[in-house]
């Protein structure tokens, strides 16, 4: 039989090495709507020596529901000498077998196309094999559990309720159901789903299993009902005696005590005697209830009773025991010239308990035996206690009885009736509703709620004779019929939940579960789809810190650990610095500069700049090429021009002669030493450019004008400027730069196209870049600065 209730129905398509997989999974098949349908349906293709197949099966109830046709793609001719030379034929798999699907194969000739006859075959599903058992809701005493397994093949998940198999062949299986799928199984398998699912104590045939109560347990209902739920055991006891005697009749020594009633009119008194029970009399011990500690209920015979075996302890223990002293003796109260005297029980020694028991007092007007009328005299008063009311009953004050004589007859006779206490008044408070049960569960025979419209009930607390509390409950001006039933949980649905018990993944369906959230009893189950990769939690991460970059980390499916998501580089924090005074050097130490120092990793801040000053009064903060200006002056690029009075200016709109061009190149690359004076009829050898141009001429930074001559004093040009920055940079080539004024044959075409092309020039903003003007000194400032580098490079 196949079960398919919650198994994920996947087809392949696999065309040996002749087409491409194409099975799909196919609904609009007639009369297969909601089937999962395996559908076929290749075009034929000559050029890619591939037949065309058409073919559908119903993979719900395994009948084909379009037949095989197989389309050659060689022609009649072709066919026929494939024929005559002999086929190549080879399988197609048309629909591979898994656990529950059949194989599906047929032949084709590779060469020509053609299907081999009879050649359809099925093969058999593979079956599943079941493992991976789960108690999602544990058995109890009466009912199993329930879960799910898992297919160990193919990962799908499956309902389980129950243990035992499933006679009825229904679309709900047990543990064994499955467990005896599997080709191999063992007993001590089937031994561990019984422990997993079956109840635990079906009709509570194991009496080991109860709990037996070890003291009373009340309940409450929701109106305050106070009911006894267990009887607790209560141990066989020495039962207080007054006269006991070793050897002496234990049963007419118990303590007795007298109950006093009044007639209504008070005219006249009765009393009853009966054993002082529990703390005095009595001392038979009893059984406690024995109850199921899953359902609570008491099995039929499990109920308390009284301990058989002895009816207390004095009649078991009797030749240990013993009165040492006549100060242990016990007696009743009494009266004599002196008045009312309080009694007391027997001391008595077991030498099996290895205690003492008894020496209680006995009050007076408790215990008193009213019929000794030896011991009474006349005026002799006995009082029964004051009886408090309650919102049920009258109570009445203390009453008075005097023993004397009437018309010659002595007795009792009542000197004070005492008082008639009032029954107090109902506290009245609006009903609370009855929640509805499970149906059939949780004690309720029918499963029914009630919910109360204006009903207001009395809710004081009374104590019966016997200690147990409960609620009076008396309803006012309106009688209990008038609620309304409300119908069980399971009738409703108010309690059923939906869960998904197993996760989907990428590769394998999950399960969905309806179940009573109160009693936990199974309803219904649901296939949940697979779902696409979920990512899991980054592999390789890296935090980022001041002195390494971190990394976000590569995202993996957490199912089937297919690789999502590369990771991306986080920058380096920024270092937390403080300002680091200078060091003196000593004889011994090195010195060391001012600056800044991280407090995290200790190094010195990459990003640190010391304040530049600002040596020219002509120039200030927002003047185009500020920051230019002063980052040359800072690096000994450029000096100003000074004033009588020892004040200096920068005079950035004034010309550049060559002279102070090349000076400038020089001392921004450290002003080395040329190994020869430069060869121009114009320089002098201690010209103060001298050493500059030199330099300029060996690095090939400079040719001069071609006749011999450096034309120190000319002004400097932004295109001979350019070209100069251009060559120390290794003349690399750039594309044209979009000037309108410079021409695509000009000898600085090159050195202007690069500049454009890393930011060096902007031109004037209008499309030109002024090739023939004179260089400023601030233009000049920022084409240094700007510059990638201003150290000589070999041209590329």
């Amino acid at each position: 039989m196949k079960k398919r209730l919650l198994s994920m129905l996947m087809a392949v398509l696999m065309i040996a090495s002749l087409v491409p997989a194409v099975a799909l999974a196919d609904s609009t098949i007639t009369g297969h709507a909601n089937c999962d349908v395996t559908t076929v349906n290749i075009g034929v293709d000559p050029a890619a020596k591939q037949a065309g197949i058409e073919f559908a099966y119903c993979k719900t109830d395994d009948t084909v529901v379009k037949e095989l046709k197989v389309t050659p793609f060689a022609d009649k001719a072709a066919q026929n000498k494939c024929a005559a030379l002999g086929h190549n034929f080879k399988a197609v798999e048309l629909q591979a077998a898994d656990c529950e699907d059949v194989g599906i194969t047929i032949t084709i000739c590779a060469d020509c196309g053609v299907l081999l006859e009879n050649s359809y075959k099925e093969t058999e599903a593979t079956g599943h094999v079941w493992g991976g058992f789960t108690a999602y809701v544990k058995p109890n005493c009466e009912n199993d559990g329930w879960g799910y397994a898992i297919c160990q093949k193919c990962k799908n998940p499956q309902i389980v309720v129950g243990y035992a198999e499933n006679e009825s062949n229904g679309e709900v299986y047990t543990a064994l159901d499955l467990l005896h799928e599997n080709e191999k199984y063992t007993s001590a398998q089937e031994a561990a789903l019984k422990t997993m699912f079956a109840a635990t104590n079906p009709s509570h045939a194991n009496k080991d299993a109860l709990v037996v109560a070890d003291k009373d347990v009340y309940t409450s209902d929701n109106l305050g009902n106070q009911t006894l739920k267990y009887q607790g055991a209560v141990k066989p006891t020495h039962p207080e005696t007054v006269g006991w005697t070793t050897g002496g009749n234990l049963a007419n020594s118990y303590v007795r005590v007298y109950e006093a009633t009044v007639s209504d009119d008070g005219s006249s008194v009765s009393f009853t005697q009966k054993l002082a029970d529990p703390t005095l009399g009595g001392g038979q011990g009893k059984t406690g209830d024995a109850y199921c500690p899953d359902c609570g209920v008491i099995p039929e015979g499990c109920e308390s009773r009284p301990v058989i075996a002895a009816r207390d302890l004095s009649a078991e223990h009797k030749a240990y025991m013993s009165i040492k002293s006549e100060a242990d003796k016990g007696y009743y109260p009494y009266v004599d010239a002196l008045g009312k005297h309080d009694g007391k029980t027997d001391r008595v020694w077991c030498d099996k308990c290895g205690k003492y028991f008894g020496g209680t007092v006995l009050p007076f007007d408790e215990y008193y035996n009213p019929y000794d009328t030896d011991a009474l005299t006349i005026g002799q008063t006995f009082t029964i206690p004051q009886v408090d009311a309650t919102c049920q009953s009258v109570g009445h004050t203390a009453i008075v009885l005097t023993w004397g004589m009437t018309n010659g007859v002595e007795g009792w006779t009542v000197t004070s009736a005492g008082k008639e206490i009032p029954e107090k008044a109902h506290h009245f408070v609006k009903a609370k509703d009855i929640a509805p049960a499970c149906e059939y569960k949780d004690g309720n025979d029918h499963g029914f709620g009630y919910k109360f419209d204006n009903l207001y009930v009395c809710d004081n607390v009374l104590v019966d004779s016997d200690g147990v509390k409960h609620v009076c409950n008396t309803p006012k001006d309106i009688n209990w019929g008038q609620a309304q039933i409300v119908l069980p949980n399971h009738v409703t649905g108010a309690t059923y939940v939906t869960e998904v018990v197993v996760e989907p993944t990428c590769s394998t369906n999950g399960l969905s579960v309806k179940y009573c959230s109160a009693c936990k009893e199974y309803v219904d189950a649901y296939i949940v789809p697979a779902v696409s990769h979920v990512a899991g939690d980054p592999v390789n991460a890296k935090e980022a810190t001041c002195t390494e970059v971190g990394y976000t980390g590569d995202t993996y499916c957490k199912w089937c650990n297919t690789a999502m998501e590369k990771g991306k580089e986080i920058p380096m924090k920024e270092h937390t610095v403080v300002d680091v005074a200078a060091v003196e050097a000593t004889c011994t130490e090195a010195g060391a500069t001012a600056g800044t120092k991280c407090t995290v990793c200790g190094e010195k801040d990459p990003n640190y700049k010391p304040e530049v000053k600002n040596p020219f009064t002509d120039v200030k903060e927002g003047d185009a090429f500020y920051e230019d200006i002063l980052w040359a002056a800072d690096k000994n690029i450029v000096d100003g021009i000074k004033a009588d009075d020892g004040t200096m200016t920068f005079q950035a709109n004034g010309k550049l002669t060559r002279a102070q061009v090349v000076q400038m190149l020089w001392n921004a690359n450290g002003k080395p030493e040329a190994k020869a004076a430069a060869d121009f009829s114009d320089v002098a050898a201690d010209a103060w450019y001298a050493k500059a141009v030199a330099w300029a001429v060996e690095a090939g930074v400079i040719n001069g004008m071609g006749d011999g001559t450096f034309a120190p004093n000319a002004e400097c040009t932004r295109a001979q400027f350019v070209k100069m920055l251009w060559v120390i940079n290794g003349s690399p080539k750039a594309d044209a730069a979009d000037f309108s004024d410079v021409a695509a044959d000009a000898w600085y075409a090159q050195a202007v196209a690069w500049a454009a092309a890393q930011n060096v020039t902007l031109g004037d903003g209008e499309g030109h870049f002024l090739p023939g003007d004179s260089c400023t000194r601030g233009q000049a400032v920022a084409f240094l600065h700007r510059a990638p580098s201003l150290t000589v490079t070999a041209a590329e």
